[in-house]
């Protein structure tokens, strides 16, 4: 095989592979994409996750989203409880925006010791 020959096929081989991974990520599927901790859609969304859990929103420290039937956050936030305990929760909360529905999946908080 002769180099020039060599040298497109593995072009074309590489080429694939990095197209494969540019569809997969757009059409998601488990892909998470982080999320600015400053970014209004998602304060809201833990501000409404922390009333679910009967606190108060503080801040958010992290935060990811997902495609799934529509987005999954992850966010890892501070909360005061309703004992005005500091602490650390983790929540993920499911947007489906064509059923105007969002739902609190799942919560694990922590005390913070300050």
């Amino acid at each position: 095989m002769s180099k020039s020959l060599l040298i497109l096929a593995l072009s074309l081989f590489f080429g694939l592979i990095y197209y494969a991974e540019a569809r997969r990520r757009r059409m998601g599927g488990g892909y998470l994409e982080p999320v600015d901790t400053d970014d209004p859609e998602m304060i809201g969304y833990a501000t409404w996750a922390a009333k679910k859990l009967k606190g108060t929103f503080i801040t958010v420290t992290s935060a990811q989203k997902q495609v799934v039937a529509g987005w999954m956050y992850h966010i890892t936030m501070r909360m005061k409880s309703k004992e005005q305990m500091m602490m650390r929760c983790s929540v993920k909360v499911w947007i489906r925006h064509w059923l105007n529905s969002i739902k609190l999946v799942s919560a694990r908080c922590t005390p913070v010791r300050t």
